[in-house]
């Protein structure tokens, strides 16, 4: 027994990031949310080459683990891998995890439905009529429970996308860009053109690295991204990578 824990230790340290000074390697691990992570989708990695990009002013080189969002969460913070991208900071992830002073990028979340549902709400009470879909892990789910609402959740936008196509949920929340990004990929023209989204806005969140406090220089990730982002504007490579993704010269 004692061999099997000393075995355990030595795999989990193998996992775990490690510093060479200038030579330094980070893992992190992300789950797929094309445009911005994706293991396959070239054109779904803008999230992942900005990371690369910012670390790469420190010398730091990140690896990429695909994992389900939730385990992807624990992994990191449990100190498995170093940190994981985008998330939303809230008051339940804050104790949890150290979050850079500057966000990764700013999204706009909006309720998806199909055209012919006649979808209109005010108020949070207008909702209640409606078979809500979820993502298990993310912030949404937290958001809409805390206002009594019920959510069929599931394990990814994909999955939701799908069943309400199939008429098993009425509406879903998503970032408004990766839902058209997702709809555009999993369907054909004719069926992709059924889905709309309300012009009411959900919430406007500012998303983050968010940095497992179970590594040793975990803050000291965080002040690397910090210069890092700041760079990358001064310099007009931050605006190039979203110009050169969304085929803006």
């Amino acid at each position: 027994m004692k061999i099997y824990g000393i075995l355990m230790a030595l795999a989990v340290l193998v996992l775990l990031p490690f510093n060479t000074g200038r030579g330094e390697v980070v893992t992190m691990a992300i789950g797929e949310w094309p445009p911005y992570t994706s293991k396959t989708d070239a054109d779904g990695k803008i999230a992942e080459v900005l990371v690369r990009e910012i670390f790469k002013k420190a010398g730091v080189e990140v690896v990429f683990k695909y994992y389900p969002w939730k385990r992807s969460f624990e992994l990191v913070k449990s100190g498995v891998h170093a940190a994981s991208f985008p998330w939303v900071q809230n008051d339940e992830r804050k104790p949890l995890f150290i979050f850079p002073k500057k966000a990764l990028y700013m999204q706009k979340r909006v309720f998806f439905h199909l055209k012919d549902l006649d979808f209109k709400w005010e108020t949070d009470e207008d909702l209640k009529q409606y078979r809500i879909g979820g993502v298990l892990g993310y912030s949404h789910v937290k958001l809409l429970e805390d206002k009594g609402l019920t959510l069929d959740v599931v394990a990814s936008d994909e999955l939701n996308f799908k069943k309400m196509l199939a008429r098993r949920i009425d509406i879903f929340p998503s970032s408004f860009i990766v839902g058209y990004a997702l709809i555009g990929k999993l369907f054909e023209p004719s069926k992709a053109i059924l889905f709309t989204n309300s012009p009411k806005t959900l919430t406007q969140d500012d998303l983050f690295l968010m940095i497992s406090k179970n590594i040793p220089n975990g803050r000291e990730l965080a002040d690397q991204f910090d210069k890092g982002i700041t760079e990358l504007k001064a310099s007009g490579e931050y605006e190039g990578i979203f110009n050169r993704f969304f085929g803006i010269e």
